[in-house]
């Protein structure tokens, strides 16, 4: 492991469970080598979100990411218990009965909502409101490891989950290769925008978005969701000090 990676682990391991997406973060930069941990790691402590309440979609938001659940026979002891744990609130690294790890993960109740190009993407309930969401990429040797958890996923003010994936540029030059998330009803479709103005959106079907095609090359300034009428509804800044 680099000493980066020790770094992330123990930020991971320290952080609240509210900002348990940095247990994600690693996981994702250890299953591929497109994924550069410390691009993403950097992107992740700089991201500034912005709703914007005038065009929310307060009322699109009930009866969302219904699926295919998942039987606990299909995960190992071990994705059990993270499942359970972050779920319920509580650090992966602390012992759990296999009672209690059951229990918080009949409550989360982990469920499959979509696939796209041999991806699927999985949803869990949180204890106390909101949602975790972990992305099970083709050919992943290590699934269920990570997951992003939310107290404010779905709602106006975080309408999207993103886990979009900078695998290019540098530290202050990131650059997306890979526009994926998950996203509340009310979201047509959630754009990358380039410092220079360049864009390019992916769709969103069964509450995901993917596009990893005919990215633009250049420095990312923010994500954006974007509502049916084409109208910014929240945005993600990658910009150090903030987007204006």
């Amino acid at each position: 492991m680099s000493e980066l990676g020790s770094v992330l682990d123990e930020l991971a391991l320290e952080a609240p469970v509210d900002q348990a997406s940095w247990q994600d973060v690693v996981a994702r930069a250890r299953r591929a080598r497109r994924r550069r941990v410390a691009l993403v790691a950097a992107g992740a402590a700089a991201v500034l979100a912005l709703a914007i309440p005038a065009l929310g979609i307060g009322g699109l938001l009930t009866d969302v990411f219904t699926g295919e659940p998942v039987k606990t026979n299909q995960l190992s002891p071990r994705q059990l218990h993270v499942l359970g744990a972050m779920a319920a609130g509580v650090e992966p690294r602390l012992p759990a009965s296999t009672e209690a790890s059951m229990a918080r993960v009949g409550a989360a109740n982990l469920r499959r909502i979509a696939t796209r190009d041999g991806n699927s993407y999985y949803v869990a309930n949180r204890a106390g409101g909101g949602l975790c969401v972990t992305i099970v990429h083709r050919g992943d040797r290590t699934p269920f490891s990570g997951y992003l958890c939310s107290p404010d996923f779905p709602s106006p003010k975080m309408p999207i989950a993103d886990e979009s994936v900078f695998g290019a540029g540098s530290i202050d030059d990131p650059i997306v290769t890979r526009l994926e998330g998950f996203a509340a009803d009310g979201v047509a479709s959630v754009e990358v925008v380039t410092l220079s103005g360049s864009r390019a959106a992916a769709d969103v079907e069964d509450n995901v978005y993917l596009r990893t095609d005919d990215l633009p090359r250049e420095r990312v300034r923010e994500i954006s969701a974007l509502n049916a009428r084409g109208s910014v509804i929240y945005k993600i800044c990658l910009m150090r000090g903030g987007c204006t």
